[in-house]
Order: structure tokens, then C-alpha cells, then sequence
């Protein structure tokens, strides 16, 4: 040996398993960092992509006329504004009401929800431009073919639509043409699934842009144009926006611009919020590498410590030492970094395979690039730190301690001094979180340090909690190991700090587990979309008397509710606008300030929420839209005439609002023709000061929010096809099956039950007028989820059931069996499913954290059985089994399993507590404390199987090691 360094390159050809445990756990750790955070970037992206094809829409930039659907904007406005700078795609879409004549033996399974007037049913046709409109929609769900070109006369079909008349993809249909011709005979193409928040929405078809243009005689006139900027930043959309206004300014048409920068605001505020996890996690994830390389390395630290004593026996310096065991590691470090991106590679490809709807949320896979580079670097930098601290431990250690390595001493000062160190760590955290700057966050220095006090505060209690709990945790498992408990007590807290290492591998991966349980758990319980706007709706057109509000609001089932009355009214413009022109009317829509501003959940452009709710009780207030501002030229603090019949008052401006929560529903519903007329010519005023100035006391609509007790469903919602041939008799068989999963109808049942009774048994010829109402009621709850029963699981069948029968029962009340209702249940389920999907698969990835923490643990209980070789032959040589010795290193592996998962869970809690403290700082969302103790306990079993399995190895060695060579060992 030429060079005393060769010793380093030595010891990889002596020792090649330790060599090559040590780079498997640098290549681990590095893998998985890459393995998670590549998932969840793939996640993020997806469910970024759901969120603005479902809920927000692509589309950046709006221009429609001012009267919604009722007018038009010129199409070649479309080439005039693609110059502007900013613009990346335009397109345009047309729509317009159309009637689908029906052929004469059409089925129709519920005519009652639709239109129909000679023989043709009302259907809104939407007529796109392909060349540009598949880059602001996808259609998700299409089944067939996409429209493509002008003249083919494609048609895509809403699939209940297609349903109901029984048409299959490439079935001829007919429209009416306005210009006089002969109908349009149509092909159909393609079919999508149907959203529709109630009856008065229209089935929705969709044609080519020209082929409408052509059939509505509206040449070169479409409805809305959609822009796409090339920044989304909500800065760049509005300097794009104005652009564009001066563009219509400067051809004197009196469009409206709109933007989606509340909306966009909303998604980069809880991607601010997802990105500081990913960062936390990433940090976490790096965290638990660390623990695999330390621990794989103080194995063969254990193994090399009487070569390192020989060493220092013979005069090698401690700097020379470290220089021999840094040329060892460093090398390994960097091969193992290399390594890891390859496995990272094959750990994602295992987890899209194995973990639950991984495939389905990250079907467009990301490789994070920040995610690679933070794994390598941190895995050298780990091998570095990790060789670091065996090395002081030692290079430490007297020779005459070195080549004796079981003569060492506990150093119980030690472990206290570290978890005081531990509990001013979680101070130092708690301070971060509850009192720094909350700009700070966005630093990921921040991140980090928020991090490393919280873990390290743990990390440094754990040894103190070994030596106390771990010996009085023997006495729980021994027994089930059948073990004295005496004997087995011996073997623990001997060396807290290699024991407590195993708890920190296996709490790091579980309090993942817990933390992303909780987390997401506590922001579903936070979205609960009817907090932010109501869940129901019942309108009529003939108002009804304010006196009926008590009487709903007492009916069961019925939340927290709203009333509101819209009346016609004028509003005299500030300025001439294209809106003096084209309406004459507007709408003044009163509601009870308290209860409509909360349920609405408005965001205030202009003003604020307290000041405008104020203002509105103290009455003479109202609210306008964007969109009513810019018609009439008013902003906060102007005067506002409103006339109703001859009287006219002046409401000053209290607040310029839109609702974020609204726009959702509408483009989720794609309702927008609807909202846009009202939303342009409303003023919303208060119920109090429509009495006040007016004389008007009555109501035509409610909002509300369902209140629906816990209830299995019915059998008969669980078939696969839906009821058939629905009468008033097969309505009144199900009325007592039903009943005892209905407790909101058990009294009106019970009311009824003599009448029910006559009637079935023939005594009656006809039914009661109170038996009349309740089958009625039931027979509209069972159309309206026969509408969706393929779409739906039974529990949700069920739960529109019921919610059905409450808004009738509001009908009754309200006398007006017309009356119009509608429901966001779909979207809020369908919000529901996807963050409870995805908070299901955030908990799942850590659990390849946990699974990879086995080789560490492994290597840890290795290390303990080759630290006490000796003393167990000693047991062997006086009698012991090798039965007794491997479940004595099971029991300890169970005990601190145990204990690993008791802090892992304190860690989750703790880390979820943090982090809902820290959104509501930045994002000022209150997010409420919920555990899905299901999931936890899950977590802990599997945490606990883990540590038992790793277990199972250094028990069997332990079992088989030679009495004979362990005895001499010096």
C-alpha cells in the first residue's frame, strides 16, 4: 500500500456490502425526493388543469355585448384584436335558441323537462370555431368525434339530451332554420355529458360557428369572444384587457371587456399555498434520506470501530481519520446521487402502478426538475453530513474505548441536554409560524428553517422519551412475544440515541402520512361550497307574501336561507351607453343584507364588506356588478336613480362586487348567457328599502342551503338502470318502504297513512288532495334523478332524492307548484370527489417514504444486534433459544415501532396544525382542525408493520450468529 488513503478504497473491496448499503441509501433517498415530488408536481398539474376546465375556464379575457345572449358582438373584432400585445389565441362562439323537431314517435322518458312547443324542443346550440376553440375547452367526457369543419352539419348531443330521445352517435337530427328554409339536417357526431343546475337551463348542443351563422341568418355575428394571454399573471390580463378596450374604443362599439383575474387570484393563492407544501415536503422528504444514510452508515461505523481504535492506536491523527473516512464517502455519496435519479425514475413509474388514482390525477407525468437537482444535491450533501456526524462519534472515542466498543458509558446528561435543545426548537417553530412576517413565507430560507426546528424539536425529544417510555413499553409486549418481561426490559434504553434513530426514520414518513391526512381533510371541510354560495335555489315569477319566509324557514331540512325579490325597475345612465340603446329595464334584486352577503360570499372591487353590510342596514345603499358600472357609468360613493312604477330615489354606490363563487357555478353549469343579461343590468338593493321607498313587501326567490341528517339510501336507488313506468301507485307502494330512511318525512307519511291505505285497497277511487301533494312531490324528486341516475353512485342518487323533496316541500309552501328549482349538489360533489381524491392520494405518496424507510430501520436493529453480539451469545452459552433471541429483537423492534408511531402522529398533528395556521395567515382562510382518525390509525398500523418487518432480518441473524466467534470478540 503505496498511500495510507488506499485504506478507503480498501474498504470497498473487504467490506462490499456495507459499500454498497451505503450507496443504495444515498440512491434511495435521492429517488425518493425525485419519486414525490415528480408526483406531485404531476398532481398539481392535473388538478390545476381540472380546476380551470371545470371550474374557472381557460379563458383570460372576455368581450360580450352588454346585454348577454339577447345581443351580439361583431366577429371581425376577432381579427382586430389578435395584433394586440399580450394576445396568444381569440375565438369566438355563437348562441343562440334553437327548436329540434321531434320525429313522431319520439320517446321522451320526461317530457316535463323540456320545452316543447309543436312538435320541437327548445335547445341552445352553440355554434364554435374549431381552429381555435379546443384551446380554451377540451371536452372532457366526449364520446365520438370533435367538430372539425364548416358545412358537414356535425352536431354534438348533451348526452341526457341524446338519452331522453333515444339518439346514438351518428343518428340524423333535424333544426329549424330561422331564415325560412327547409330544416337542417344534422349528424350526430359525438356525445357529452349534461350540467344543468335546473329545468330552465336548456339542453346544450354544439355545432360549427358558420353552420349557425348560416342557419340563424346572423352572418359574421357571434355572442362572446374568449381571449387567451400569453402571461396569465392577473398584471399582464389587465394591461391585455385595457389594450383591448381601446381597440373597441377606437371602433366606437360599446362591448364589454372582462377578465378572470379574480378568479385567477383565488388559483394562484392556493397555489402559493401548494408550492410552500411541496417545499415543506421536499425538505421532509430530504429529512428522512438523511436518516437512512446516517443510520446505514453508522452500521458500518459499528462493524470498522475496532479498525478505527487499531488506526488511532498506531498514531493516526484525527485529522488523518477523517480524511480517510471522507475519501470513503464521497465517492459512494456521489455514485449513489447518480444512481438515485434512475430509481426515482422506476420508484414514480411503481407508484403511478400501485398507489390509487395516481393514474387518473397525474396523467400527464412531470418530471420535477427541481425535484432532481434538490435529490442529488441534497443526497451528496446528506452522505457528507452523515459521514460528518459518525465521524465525530468516532474520532471521539479514546483507542483503548475503540477496540473495547461495549465498555462505553450512557450519557443520560446527554439525552436531557438534547431534548431541552428540542423543546427550544418547537418554541423557535411555533414563533415562526404564529409570529414572523407571513411575507417572509414566500422565502424558502423560511421553509426551511420552519422545517428543520419542527422535525429537529422531535428529532431531539425522541432519545429522551426512549430511555423513559421505551423499558415500561416492554411490559405491554412482552407478553405477546413470550417474553419475561424482565429479560426483555434489560435490552432497552441501552442505547437511546441508535434506538431513538429508528424512530426518527419511521416517524418521518409517518407524520407525512398524518400531516397530508389531516390537511386535506381540513381544507374539504373548508370547501364547503354551500358556505360559499347557496346550495339551492326556489324561484317563481309571481312573488308571494314576506310572511311565507318564517314558515320556510322552518320547514325540516331547510339551512341557512336568503330571501330575495327582483323587481323591474330604471336606471338613469351617468353616461350614454350601448345599454340605453338595446334595454330600457333593469332589475333591482333586494335581499336581506345579513344573510345574502355571507351566503353570496361577494368580492368587493370597490369597497369593502363591512362598511357595505353596514351601509345596507342603515339602508339608502346598494351594490352594482362590473358590469352595471360600466353600463351606467357609477362607482363607489356616486348616486344611483332608480325608478320603480313613477317613483324615483336615489341609492348611493356602497360597493362594486362580483362573486368568484358564482363564476365557478356558471362556466361548471356553462349557464354564462343566463347571468350575463342580469349581471349587467342589476342593482342589488335590500328587501327593507324595496318596502321602504317602494311599498313592496313580498319575495320570489330563496336561497338556501340543504340541512339533510344522516341516512342509508333505498334499495331500489341502487339498480343500475332507473325506475321505469313511475305512477302515482308505484310512488305510493315506495312511500312506507321508504319511510324509515326518510326521517324527515316520517311525519308527513304518517299524516297520510289512513288516506294512503283507502286508496291501495280500492276504498278510494281517487286520492286524498293531501295524499295528491305528497305523490307529486315524490314523483318530481324521481324525475329530477332519473335526469342523472347513470352519472351517479346510489348515495348521491339519494341524496338529490332528498334534497328534491325539500325544495317541493318549499313549493307547497310558497303555493307555487311552478315554481322553478335548481341545486349545485353536482358541482359541489364533483368538487367534493376531487379534493377528497386527491387528499386520498397526497396521503398515499409518503407512504413510498415509509416503505424505503424499511432499509433503514433494517440497518439500524442490524446495528444494535452487532453493538450487543456478545452479550447475546453470552444468553445463548447460558441457555437461550434461538427462538427467545430473535423475539427478543422482535419485541424491540415492536417497542420502538410503538414509540416511532406515537411521535410520527405528534409530528403529523403537529406539522398539519402549523400549516393551517400558516394558509390562514397568508391566504386568510379559515381552515377548520379535522383527523380522519380512520386514516391515522391505518397509518400507525402500517408504520408499525413496517418497523416489525425490517425487524425480522437483524432477528434471524441475531438467532444464527456463532456463540463461539461472538465470545471472543475482544
Amino acid at each position: 500500500m503505496r498511500h495510507w488513503l488506499q485504506l478507503a478504497t480498501r474498504n470497498w473491496r473487504v467490506k462490499p456490502g456495507r459499500s454498497i448499503a451505503v450507496v443504495l441509501a444515498v440512491a434511495l433517498g435521492v429517488g425518493t425526493v425525485i419519486t414525490v415530488t415528480s408526483i406531485y408536481a404531476s398532481v398539481e398539474r392535473t388538478i390545476e388543469e381540472q380546476i380551470v376546465d371545470n371550474w374557472l375556464g381557460k379563458s383570460h379575457i372576455n368581450i360580450e355585448s352588454p346585454v348577454g345572449h339577447w345581443g351580439n358582438v361583431d366577429q371581425a373584432l376577432v381579427e382586430a384584436i389578435r395584433p394586440v400585445e399580450g394576445v396568444e389565441q381569440v375565438t369566438a362562439r355563437l348562441k343562440t335558441r334553437m327548436g329540434l323537431i321531434l320525429s313522431d314517435d319520439a320517446p321522451f322518458l320526461s317530457r316535463d323537462a323540456y320545452t316543447i312547443q309543436s312538435g320541437r324542443v327548445a335547445v341552445d346550440v352553440v355554434g364554435i370555431d374549431p381552429a381555435n376553440e379546443y384551446y380554451f375547452r377540451n371536452f372532457n367526457g366526449l364520446a365520438g368525434n370533435r367538430i372539425e369543419r364548416s358545412g358537414g352539419n356535425e352536431v354534438i348531443f348533451e348526452r341526457r339530451l341524446a338519452d331522453d330521445l333515444d339518439i346514438s352517435i351518428g343518428d340524423d337530427v333535424l333544426f329549424e332554420v330561422y331564415t325560412g328554409q327547409q330544416p337542417r339536417l344534422c349528424t350526430v357526431v359525438g356525445l357529452i355529458p349534461a350540467r344543468r343546475v335546473a329545468l330552465f337551463q336548456k339542453p346544450t348542443v354544439y355545432m360549427h360557428l358558420a353552420d349557425v351563422q348560416e342557419m340563424r341568418g346572423d352572418q359574421g355575428k357571434v355572442s362572446v369572444i374568449d381571449i387567451l394571454v400569453t402571461d396569465p399573471e392577473i398584471e399582464t390580463i389587465n394591461t391585455v384587457a385595457e389594450g383591448i378596450r381601446q381597440v373597441i374604443r377606437d371602433r366606437r362599439q360599446g362591448y364589454i371587456v372582462t377578465t378572470a383575474s379574480a378568479k385567477l387570484e383565488q388559483l394562484h393563492e392556493a397555489q402559493k399555498a401548494t408550492r410552500l407544501m411541496l417545499l415543506l415536503f421536499a425538505f421532509v422528504a430530504m429529512l428522512t434520506s438523511f436518516f437512512i444514510i446516517i443510520t446505514t452508515m453508522s452500521m458500518g461505523m459499528m462493524e470498522r470501530v475496532r479498525q478505527l481504535g487499531t488506526l488511532r492506536c498506531v498514531g493516526m491523527t484525527r485529522g488523518q481519520l477523517s480524511l480517510l473516512v471522507y475519501a470513503e464517502i464521497i465517492p459512494l455519496g456521489l455514485f449513489g446521487s447518480l444512481l438515485g435519479v434512475p430509481i426515482g425514475i422506476g420508484l414514480i413509474q411503481l407508484g403511478i402502478r400501485v398507489i390509487p388514482h395516481v393514474e387518473q390525477f397525474a396523467h400527464d407525468l412531470v418530471y420535477s426538475q427541481w425535484g432532481i437537482a434538490v435529490g442529488m444535491a441534497g443526497g451528496l450533501v446528506t452522505a457528507l453530513l452523515g459521514a460528518t456526524v459518525v465521524l465525530f462519534k468516532g474520532a471521539n472515542v479514546s483507542p483503548i474505548r475503540a477496540v473495547n466498543p461495549e465498555s462505553r458509558d450512557e450519557r443520560t446528561g446527554l439525552v436531557i441536554l438534547a431534548a431541552c435543545v428540542g423543546c427550544v426548537f418547537l418554541f423557535a417553530h411555533n414563533y415562526l409560524v404564529k409570529d414572523l412576517d407571513e411575507s417572509l413565507w414566500l422565502n424558502p430560507l423560511f421553509a426551511f428553517l420552519a422545517t428543520v426546528t419542527l422535525d429537529g424539536g422531535y428529532v431531539l425529544i425522541a432519545p429522551l422519551l426512549v430511555f423513559l417510555v421505551a423499558a415500561p413499553a416492554v411490559n405491554l409486549v412482552a407478553p405477546l412475544m413470550g417474553l419475561r418481561r424482565k429479560l426483555a426490559q434489560d435490552q432497552m434504553g441501552r442505547a437511546p440515541w441508535r434506538s431513538a434513530g429508528v424512530c426518527w426514520t419511521l416517524m418521518v414518513g409517518l407524520s407525512l402520512i398524518v400531516f397530508f391526512s389531516v390537511r386535506g381533510e381540513s381544507i374539504t371541510r373548508a370547501w364547503d361550497f354551500p358556505a360559499r354560495l347557496a346550495g339551492t335555489f326556489v324561484w317563481s315569477p309571481n312573488a308571494v307574501p314576506r310572511k311565507v319566509v318564517d314558515e320556510v324557514e322552518q320547514l325540516p331540512g331547510v339551512g341557512e336561507t336568503t330571501p330575495i325579490n327582483d323587481v323591474r325597475c330604471r336606471v338613469r345612465s351617468k353616461r350614454e351607453s350601448i345599454l340605453s340603446f338595446l334595454k330600457s329595464e333593469s332589475i333591482f334584486v333586494a335581499g336581506d343584507p345579513e344573510t345574502f352577503l355571507s351566503m353570496a360570499k361577494l368580492a368587493f372591487l370597490q369597497g369593502n364588506m363591512e362598511d357595505a353590510e353596514a351601509k345596507l342596514r342603515r339602508g339608502g345603499y346598494v351594490l352594482l356588478t362590473p358590469e352595471a358600472s360600466h353600463s351606467f357609468g357609477y362607482n363607489l360613493g356616486d348616486k344611483v336613480p332608480v325608478t320603480i312604477a313613477d317613483k324615483t330615489v336615489e341609492f348611493e354606490v356602497a360597493g362594486v362586487v362580483r362573486s368568484p363563487s358564482m363564476d365557478i357555478a356558471v362556466a361548471y353549469f356553462q349557464a354564462d348567457s343566463y347571468m350575463m343579461l342580469a349581471s349587467a343590468s342589476s342593482v342589488l338593493g335590500t328587501i327593507d328599502d324595496l318596502k321602504k321607498h317602494f311599498g313592496i313587501d313580498a319575495v320570489k326567490m330563496f336561497l338556501m342551503n340543504i340541512d339533510l341528517p344522516e341516512s342509508p339510501y333505498a334499495a331500489d336507488f341502487a339498480a343500475d338502470e332507473p325506475p321505469y313506468g313511475v305512477d302515482q301507485r308505484w310512488i305510493a307502494g315506495k312511500l312506507e318502504t321508504w319511510s324509515d330512511n326518510l326521517p324527515l318525512e316520517r311525519e308527513f307519511v304518517l299524516g297520510i297513512k289512513q288516506d294512503l291505505k283507502k286508496w291501495l285497497d280500492g276504498h278510494a277511487r281517487v286520492p286524498s288532495g293531501k295524499l295528491r301533494k305528497v305523490l307529486f312531490r315524490y314523483a318530481q324528486a324521481i324525475a329530477e334523478v332519473r335526469h342523472q341516475w347513470k352519472d351517479l353512485t346510489p348515495e348521491a342518487r339519494w341524496e338529490i332524492f332528498r334534497e328534491r323533496l325539500v325544495l317541493e316541500r318549499v313549493k307547497e309552501h310558497m303555493h307555487r307548484p311552478q315554481a322553478q328549482t335548481g341545486s349545485l349538489r353536482r358541482l359541489k360533489q364533483d368538487i367534493d370527489d376531487d379534493i377528497r381524491t386527491g387528499t386520498l392520494l397526497v396521503s398515499s405518496i409518503p407512504a413510498i417514504s415509509l416503505l424505503v424507510a424499511t432499509f433503514g430501520v433494517a440497518n439500524l436493529m442490524m446495528v444494535n444486534v452487532t453493538s450487543r453480539s456478545r452479550q447475546l451469545a453470552t444468553m445463548r452459552a447460558v441457555g437461550a433459544t434461538k427462538s427467545q433471541i430473535a423475539r427478543l429483537v422482535l419485541c424491540e423492534a415492536a417497542v420502538l415501532g410503538l414509540l416511532g408511531s406515537v411521535v410520527g402522529v405528534l409530528l403529523g398533528l403537529h406539522s398539519a396544525y402549523s400549516t393551517n395556521t400558516l394558509t390562514t395567515r397568508l391566504i386568510g382562510i379559515e381552515i377548520p382542525w379535522a383527523v380522519p382518525w380512520e386514516r391515522v390509525l391505518a397509518a400507525v398500523i402500517l408504520t408499525w408493520l413496517v418497523c416489525l418487518l425490517a425487524g425480522i432480518g437483524p432477528a434471524l441473524r441475531a438467532s444464527r450468529n456463532n456463540v463461539i466467534e461472538a465470545l471472543q470478540t475482544a
